[in-house]
């Protein structure tokens, strides 16, 4: 309904934050959505990112500009080249050390989405030409001298404005964004801020976003514009008919246990559909124990696989990069092609790609993480933070611990 207003232009600026449980099925729903209204007129954009932290901020538009980066933004170019220069604001997120990651220094960065720029020099002189480079830049004197004149603590709102007057600019078609922040946390809501700024300054727009918590934007939209959803488990009646569409008649006696293992969690519910259409039966062994899970998942590999496979859980998310990095530095056994078998032949033919990501699903994380050594946490978390540009501290870290 929401969507039939905006198409009718009835409505200009809709949000809906959908949180719930993970599992629940917020990830598939949007995927669903994109799928739906991918023949209409609209501008779709799929994006995922984390809100829990200040520097995630930068990287948060990073990615959304990186969704991009064959049109021209000369604003948020402009001023993401200057405010590099006055304030370094990419230093905390361009420390990367693993090999052939995607943006490995500052210049890499900036040059994914501005060509032509391969040394610092380059960049502070693009600084100028810029201005004059795109066409619009100097019809916009106001914004030239916010840029201009915009202290460090602002950099981040500015470049959030920028982002959506470019974006407007670029294409003239309705937007719909979907946003999986799959890292949400209720008490760093602060760190949301930069998104807020960033839809607000759409003149028409429909967003939804998805994530564990709620966002606390009742208040800063009406409401009219700002919704909340939150989902929840399927109700047991529409549970019993899934079962029934897909298990045989004669299973059909153990959909009572079913439902009393699954909980009547989405992901739960597809994962035992799942294994029972490749199996032809009821693995009760693998669904028995939610533990079981990580179990069946690890042991068909041998040692050192296994031992991968359990640091992996500790990041929760997989990736060719992080893990090639890992199985370096921890001296293990398992050369690239081996990697690839455990994403081919394992569980992970039942858990989401997303953009050459594989989220290990916390319903499994939090199962494979008791199995996890600890002594292995604080480097793999500082390789994860700093494959999505964070580089965090290890000192700190420890500290936190």
């Amino acid at each position: 309904f929401s969507m039939q207003q905006y198409l009718n232009n009835q409505i200009s600026l809709i949000i809906i934050m959908i949180y719930g449980m993970g599992g629940i099925g917020k990830s598939r729903l949007l995927k669903e959505i994109k799928n739906i209204y991918s023949n209409k007129n609209l501008k779709i954009v799929f994006i995922t990112f984390e809100i829990q932290t200040e520097k995630s901020e930068l990287f948060g538009l990073l990615k959304i500009r990186h969704a991009f980066k064959e049109n021209k933004f000369p604003l948020f170019d402009y001023a993401l080249c200057l405010f590099q220069e006055k304030y370094q604001i990419l230093s905390n997120i361009s420390n990367l050390n693993i090999t052939n990651q995607k943006f490995e220094s500052i210049i890499n960065i900036i040059s994914d989405f501005i060509p032509g720029i391969n040394t610092i020099s380059e960049l502070i002189n693009i600084m100028q030409n810029i201005k004059y480079k795109y066409g619009y830049i100097n019809e916009n004197p106001i914004f030239l001298k916010k840029i201009e004149n915009t202290d460090i603590n602002e950099c981040i709102h500015l470049l959030s404005e920028l982002l959506s007057v470019d974006l407007q600019n670029n294409y003239k078609k309705d937007f719909l964004f979907l946003i999986d922040a799959y890292n949400i946390y209720y008490s760093l809501n602060m760190y949301d801020s930069w998104l807020k700024k960033f839809i607000s300054k759409f003149n028409r727009g429909f967003f939804i976003i998805a994530g564990r918590e709620r966002l606390s934007w009742r208040g800063y939209f009406n409401e009219k514009e700002y919704t909340e959803i939150s989902l929840a488990k399927i109700p047991e009646h529409k549970a019993i008919e899934l079962f029934k569409i897909n298990l045989k008649p004669k299973d059909y006696k153990y959909i009572p246990k079913i439902l009393n293992l699954t909980e009547c969690i989405p992901f739960y519910i597809n994962l035992v559909i799942d294994i029972y259409e490749q199996n032809n039966k009821i693995d009760w062994k693998l669904i028995n124990d939610k533990e079981n899970l990580i179990i069946k998942f690890c042991s068909h590999f041998d040692t050192n696989i296994q031992k991968f496979i359990q640091i992996l859980c500790d990041i929760r998310i997989f990736d060719d990069f992080i893990a090639l990095a890992l199985i370096r530095d921890f001296n293990l056994q398992i050369d690239k092609l081996e990697y690839y078998n455990i994403l081919t032949i394992s569980l992970f033919n039942y858990i989401t790609k997303d953009h050459g990501f594989y989220k290990f699903h916390d319903i499994l994380a939090n199962n494979a993480y008791i199995y996890s050594n600890s002594s292995y946490t604080i480097k793999i978390y500082v390789y994860y933070f700093e494959t999505i540009f964070i580089n965090i501290n290890i000192y700190d870290m420890e500290q936190r611990q």
